[in-house]
């Protein structure tokens, strides 16, 4: 959907408090998690971000944010992605490395009016940012941002990450290039 500036809005999250990612990168840097995120394998709460990985995260909004997670884990199965996922219990290990995924693309031109949604979500997005403040963005406007930054001035890698990537392209006897001044 294309918004005020023609950008498309996109709205990706994870169905839990965090995504599995940050706690993955946690555990890679050595540091704790917050309080909330996840349980660990026993169903407890924990902050120690290996543990976690172990365990379950939690779900976004409680009850609601778990029937959001179950429907899009029943639209990702249905849809064909990949790997033997079995509700809660599926984890990146027990799906070989897959996660499910659920992605709804619009196309107005193909089902209705594309002039009149153009201009129903132009009216739309200028009302959302002005009812929201100094502070309001639109889905996807951060990450946009964060695309283009880096286009320009390159990704900054953790020296963690940094170090699993060289062992990564040694092992695969594919040395990663030398970092550009």
């Amino acid at each position: 959907m294309a918004s005020r500036g023609g950008e498309p809005l996109v709205f990706d999250i994870a169905c839990s408090v965090a995504a599995r990612g940050h706690i993955m990168k946690a555990a890679r840097e050595g540091r704790p998690i917050p309080a909330g995120w996840a349980v660990d394998s026993e169903g407890q709460p924990t902050t120690d971000a290996q543990r976690a990985l172990h365990g379950n995260l939690v779900p976004m909004a409680g009850h609601k944010g778990l029937g959001m997670a179950m429907m899009i884990q029943c639209l990702a199965s249905a849809f064909g992605t990949p790997g033997p996922l079995a509700g809660a219990a599926a984890t990146a290990e027990g799906a070989g490395g897959r996660q499910p995924a659920f992605f709804w693309l619009l196309a107005p031109d193909a089902a209705g009016n594309a002039a009149a949604f153009k201009s129903a979500m132009r009216d739309w997005s200028t009302y959302f940012l002005h009812a929201g403040g100094a502070g309001a963005r639109l889905p996807g406007a951060r990450g946009g941002a964060l695309e283009r930054e880096a286009r320009q001035n390159g990704i900054p890698v953790s020296p963690a990450i940094e170090r699993e990537l060289h062992a990564l392209g040694k092992s695969l006897g594919a040395p990663l290039p030398q970092p550009l001044p």
